[in-house]
């Protein structure tokens, strides 16, 4: 997951330095579930990660979300009137960093 938001974050960066093209539009977001706030924080800084992650120590948002096994990946876009599920993952990512983003890019269709 490291990999993967380093790749969003640098995706279409130009020699100028400017934000790329997905840098802004496609967000990573990790939720622990049933780790309180310190574990959360300790994993981040062990594993040296960028992306926001949230604690979930009473599997509040787990138990709404049904339950599903860990890890599990969502991918979603924003619509006006909420959010739409491209496509969803149970288990590790397999693969490279770019071959998931390519699957999320293709599920996404244009980001314009």
């Amino acid at each position: 997951l490291r990999a993967l938001h380093a790749r969003i974050a640098s995706a279409g960066q130009g020699a100028s330095g400017s934000r790329g093209e997905l840098a802004g539009r496609v967000r990573l977001v990790g939720i622990a579930a049933g780790d309180d706030w310190n574990l959360v924080q300790a994993f981040r800084q062990r594993h040296g990660l960028a992306f926001p992650l949230f604690a979930d120590p009473e599997l509040a948002l787990h138990g709404q979300l049904g339950n599903l096994p860990v890890p599990f990946t969502w991918v979603l876009r924003r619509e006006a009137d909420g959010f739409r599920v491209l496509f969803t993952h149970a288990g590790a990512l397999s693969g490279t960093p770019a071959d998931f983003l390519d699957r999320v890019l293709a599920a996404a269709g244009p980001l314009s």
